[in-house]
Order: structure tokens, then C-alpha cells, then sequence
């Protein structure tokens, strides 16, 4: 009995806390579809290889020159040659391979967080299609619920035009309503159709389970949830290594003039007839840039860039705050708004179900039991729509937050 006890609890907890998670669920499915995992693998192996790269050219960047030469020296009638085989190594003493490196370094990062944007962008994506398809299911439900009142209307109708009640016109006047929500119904279970059909495209999955909505009762603080937000927002992130990246580049350039020590080999056939014949040469030299005349401009143009960035970073951060302004405020409102709402409906379905006993008495006519009915129906699809726009609001703050869905 206690194990029975234990279990319950446990799959009660599951339940709990797995509700309002579909939507990662149908996320963490989409990744796998996409093959976002092996692509962030490809990406640091490549990385990976290019490091090592960097790190063997330092010391093993071994080049070759053959060369011929023809020579007329002043105190000789006839010319003669002269031919090299020249092999060298460059080692790069003063490790100016370790800019390449933090830049690389760098730009692995980068991909990293280009990576994480393509998730939240994937994110949003799952989470817009699945609350259209949760809203459609809802809506669908809301118009048979019209069509099963229409129908009992008009079948009403048709018995008291039989007992020469109503006259005959009023039968037309809800068939022709009949059909004009029957059309809507046709068009609500197509978009359904092909939000879903979409939705198990992306995700790979072949059934989508259609979970219950939680609405949450109270929201974070708008700054908390904010400062959590820019922490983890890859856009600013991007930026951020752009910056780092040129800061390297620049220290890089600076120091163009570091030399390298090459060793090298040459083999020289000597054709001169004064000379001591072919000659085996080794030795070492070192070779360094004197002057390089774009230095200055190259120098100019990184610190120019960097100012750009920051201009950039400036207005990104505003954007992003400004969209989370927006969501917040649309959450909040539409948390104040809910029951409100609720009421305003529920209301009005009770003046609907009096004008149509009204309306049975023929103390009304169908124009005004219309009107009240279009009203009620208004109402209720805003309650809703309100109630998904806060559940797809609350969605993307709360994982943006998290920032689960870099993961």
C-alpha cells in the first residue's frame, strides 16, 4: 500500500511538472530533426582542427625554391650558370601564431552562439505554431458549440412555422446563418490541418499531443526577468566576440614587425669557371618587416570598426529591452484582462439564453436575437485568444529566461 502510495505521488509530481512543457518537448524533438547536435559537433571539431593547424605551422612551415640564374661577369668573355635547390623552415620564435589562436578561439565561441540563435528562433517558431494549432482546436470547439445552437434554433423554427407560428422567412434566415458557420468551422479545421501538418514537419514526430494551457496566476518582476534575458541573449554575445576578435586583431597588426628564424638548406650547381664549383650551403636567418605603409591604416580601421560595434551593441540592447517591454506588458495585461473577460461573457450568454426563450415567445425577432448572439460570440472567442496570447507570451519570457533553449 505505501508503494502504491509513493507511485501516485510520483506520477502526480510528473504530471505537474510536466505540464505547460509540450511545447519544449515538440522543441527538443525539432532539434533532434534539424540535427542541431551533430551540427554543434562539426562545428568544434572544426575549429578543433583548425587550432592544431596553427599550432604545428609555428614551428614545421617548410617551403622549397629552385632558381636559375645566367651570369656575364665583367672579367669573363663567355656567360655561365647557376643553379640552386634552396629548402627552408620558418619557425615563429616570438609566438605571434598565439593571435591566430585567440582569434580562433574567438570565433569558435561565435559559432556556438550563432548555434544558440538559430535555436531561439527555432524556438519561437515551435512555440507560434503550436499555440495556433492549441487556438484553432479551441476555436473549432466554440463553433460546434455555435452550429449545435443554430441547429436547435432552426429546428424550433420549423415547428412553429408548422403550428403558423413564425412565418415561413425566419427558417431561411437561420439556415442562411447555419451555413455561414459552417463555412467558418470548414476554414478553422483547415488552417488546423495545415498548422499541424507543419509542426510535425519541423519536429519529426507524427502525433502532436494537444496539452491544457496553464495560466499562470503571477508573473516576475520585469527587471529579474530582464537582466536574465540580456545575460543569455546570443545577439549581444555575437557582438561582444566581434569586439574581442578585433581587440586581437589589432594587437596582431601592431606587432607585424616580429621576426621569424628560418633554417634552411641549399644545394648551388656552379657553372663558374673561377669559382670552386658546386656548393653545399646551411644556415640560419632571421626575417622581420621594416615598414609595412598600410600598418597605420589597418591599425585606424579595427579601433573604427570597434566604435561601430558598440553602436551596435547599444542599439541591440535597446531592441531586445524594448521586446521584452512589449511581451511583459502584453502578459500583464492580458493577466489583468482574463477575468474581466470571463465575466463579460458569461453575462452575456445569460442575456443570450433569455432573449432566446424571448425570442420563442416572439417577443424579440431574429435581428435582435442575433445581435446579442454575434456578442456573446465576440466575447467569448476574445477570452480565448487572451488566454493563449498570455500562455505564448509566458512561454517565450520564462524560457528565455531559463535559457533552456540554448542548451
Amino acid at each position: 500500500m505505501k508503494k502504491i502510495f509513493i507511485l501516485t505521488l510520483i506520477l502526480i509530481c510528473y504530471i505537474q511538472n510536466s505540464k505547460g512543457d509540450e511545447v519544449f518537448n515538440l522543441f527538443e524533438k525539432a532539434k533532434k530533426n534539424l540535427q542541431f547536435q551533430e551540427n554543434i559537433y562539426l562545428n568544434q571539431e572544426y575549429y578543433n582542427q583548425k587550432d592544431e593547424a596553427l599550432r604545428k605551422s609555428r614551428f614545421l612551415d617548410l617551403n622549397s625554391n629552385i632558381s636559375y640564374s645566367r651570369i656575364k661577369a665583367t672579367k669573363l668573355q663567355n656567360f655561365y650558370d647557376i643553379s640552386t635547390i634552396n629548402i627552408s623552415n620558418n619557425i615563429d620564435i616570438f609566438n605571434k601564431t598565439k593571435y591566430d589562436l585567440k582569434i580562433n578561439e574567438f570565433e569558435k565561441e561565435k559559432a556556438e552562439f550563432l548555434i544558440q540563435k538559430e535555436q531561439q528562433q527555432l524556438f519561437k517558431n515551435i512555440l507560434d505554431l503550436y499555440t495556433s494549432l492549441l487556438l484553432y482546436n479551441q476555436l473549432i470547439n466554440l463553433q460546434q458549440e455555435n452550429i449545435e445552437w443554430i441547429q436547435k434554433n432552426l429546428k424550433f423554427t420549423k415547428d412553429a412555422i408548422q403550428h403558423e407560428l413564425f412565418p415561413p422567412v425566419e427558417e431561411d434566415k437561420w439556415k442562411s446563418k447555419l451555413l455561414t458557420e459552417e463555412e467558418k468551422l470548414i476554414n478553422y479545421k483547415e488552417n488546423k490541418d495545415l498548422i499541424e501538418k507543419n509542426l510535425k514537419i519541423l519536429t519529426g514526430v507524427n502525433d502532436i499531443k494537444l496539452e491544457e494551457i496553464n495560466i499562470p496566476e503571477k508573473i516576475e518582476d520585469l527587471e529579474n526577468i530582464q537582466n536574465k534575458i540580456l545575460e543569455r541573449y546570443p545577439d549581444l554575445k555575437i557582438l561582444n566576440l566581434d569586439k574581442f576578435i578585433l581587440e586581437t586583431d589589432y594587437q596582431k597588426e601592431k606587432n607585424y614587425w616580429y621576426p621569424n628564424l628560418s633554417i634552411f638548406y641549399e644545394y648551388q650547381i656552379n657553372k663558374d669557371p673561377t669559382g670552386n664549383g658546386n656548393q653545399n650551403l646551411i644556415g640560419t636567418s632571421i626575417n622581420f618587416k621594416i615598414l609595412n605603409g598600410a600598418t597605420k591604416y589597418n591599425l585606424l580601421s579595427i579601433k573604427t570598426k570597434e566604435k561601430s560595434i558598440d553602436i551596435l551593441q547599444q542599439r541591440e540592447k535597446l531592441r531586445i529591452i524594448q521586446e521584452i517591454n512589449s511581451i511583459y506588458s502584453s502578459l500583464s495585461d492580458g493577466l489583468k484582462r482574463l477575468p474581466l473577460i470571463q465575466q463579460k461573457y458569461s453575462i452575456l450568454k445569460e442575456i443570450l439564453d433569455k432573449y432566446q426563450k424571448a425570442y420563442q415567445m416572439r417577443l424579440v425577432d431574429f435581428i435582435m436575437l442575433d445581435n446579442y448572439y454575434k456578442d456573446y460570440l465576440s466575447a467569448k472567442e476574445n477570452y480565448i485568444q487572451t488566454q493563449f496570447k498570455i500562455y505564448s507570451n509566458y512561454q517565450l519570457l520564462k524560457y528565455l529566461a531559463t535559457g533552456e533553449i540554448y542548451k
